[in-house]
């Protein structure tokens, strides 16, 4: 059974100065353009996949983790105090 690799060609545009310095940073690689290229888009594809998910909470260890019953009265009163104590004030 043969794999077979689709590649894929495709144009960009890249400033001038831009181009000049990938093309000496691959030559002193002793490399390509186009294998620099590749390279840079895996690296920078990996660090995004090891990436936390910014919009999802840190998951907290259940060991030694405090639970708290309290009502909606209760957290609002704590909150009304805490904002008191930070801004001088009652509501």
């Amino acid at each position: 059974m043969r794999a077979y690799i689709c590649i894929m060609r495709t144009t960009i545009e890249l400033p001038d100065e831009l181009f000049r310095s990938a093309k000496m940073a691959a030559a002193d690689r002793g490399s390509t353009f186009r294998e620099l290229v590749m390279q840079g888009l895996r690296k920078v594809l990996s660090e995004a996949a090891e990436k936390p998910d910014a919009s999802r909470l840190p998951k907290l260890p259940k060991k030694g983790r405090r639970t708290y019953d309290l009502s909606n009265e209760e957290i609002e009163s704590l909150l009304m105090a805490e904002d008191a104590k930070r801004y001088g004030r009652s509501r």
